[in-house]
């Protein structure tokens, strides 16, 4: 019989205590399946309590870009003390400015950070905003995973973003630029050994731009696609990035404040479709079974 897995993941577990409430809610009631900590996060002590309280299935969100570094003394990874942002990390890589022993010892600190909160290695480790496939940047990140023992991470090699029509043209240029890097970085994890999901969606259901169909037609996409070349026995499995959260009005962020997307209702938003009976409606009726990742690479360790 063929097992279609799917791995419902809250980015951003953390940030706020707003945020935190949401994604523990979400996980309670069982629309997400696991979480990505952010160990700069300004409420990272209290996620990790709460993951530990509620047995969330947990894994580090590496974040090179906002708010403030958790090592110090660098010189190109940040600027005034705060990280460069989501699209000045960019230029600095396409610029060449960027010291790569910086962007590794990051990395490494925070592994150590999230060791440190949460007595263990992250099973899983992804990029916050994607940096992790970012050529000359991935060989890194995946070179430091591999050396700590970390076994799993995003591939957000997702299809059908260039032809959203509600994206405005950097939002579908940052999708698609997501996209092609995520295609040379899966190279780059196969030669370290990190696993991923077969298929990846959630660049195209963030925030308002999330519905129910929007969803059942991602999903029906991976099933279609993977139905053509499956054997009746294989797994196959999909990561679904989602980011719900109660709107941040009070502190939060990672040591510069919330940005807009926390202080909008699209957190609510997305909370509120993956609460909706219609979603397991249709998880049942792709035969879609929820899982996280430890339990998706045992399963396809032992086929």
């Amino acid at each position: 019989m063929k097992k279609i897995l799917l791995v419902v993941n809250a980015d951003d577990f953390g940030y706020s205590d707003e945020r935190d409430t949401g994604i523990v809610e979400c996980y309670r009631n069982g629309y997400i399946s696991s979480v990505s900590l952010l160990v700069n996060g300004v409420h990272a002590e209290g996620a990790v309590k709460l993951a530990k309280r509620y047995n969330i299935a947990s894994g580090l969100h590496v974040n090179l870009t906002e708010g403030h570094a958790i090592g110090q003394g660098y010189t190109t990874l940040t600027r005034n003390g705060c990280l460069l942002g989501k699209f000045g990390f960019r230029k600095a890589v396409k610029e060449r400015t960027l010291d790569i022993a910086e962007v590794r010892r990051e990395i490494q600190v925070q592994i150590d950070r999230y060791r440190e909160l949460t007595g263990e290695i992250p099973y899983h480790a992804d990029g916050h905003q994607h940096i992790h496939v970012i050529p000359g940047v991935a060989e890194t990140f995946a070179a430091v995973l591999s050396e700590n023992g970390v076994k799993v991470t995003r591939l957000p090699k997702e299809s059908g973003v260039v032809a959203e029509v509600w994206a405005t043209p950097e939002q579908a240029e940052f999708m698609k630029e997501v996209v092609i890097h995520a295609e040379s970085a899966s190279k780059v994890f196969t030669t370290h050994k990190l696993w991923s999901c077969d298929d990846f969606i959630g660049l195209r259901t963030m925030g308002s731009n999330m519905t129910i169909d929007k969803v059942t037609s991602c999903l029906s996409e991976v099933y279609d696609v993977t139905e053509c070349v499956c054997s009746k026995d294989q797994v196959i499995t999909c990561e679904w990035m989602v980011h719900p959260g109660h709107v941040t009005s009070g502190a939060g962020g990672c040591g510069e404040g919330p940005d807009c997307f926390s202080r909008s209702h699209d957190r609510q938003h997305e909370m509120d479709i993956l609460s909706q009976k219609t979603l397991s409606d249709i998880y049942r009726a792709m035969n879609i079974t929820m899982s996280n990742f430890r339990d998706v690479f045992t399963t396809i360790k032992a086929v």
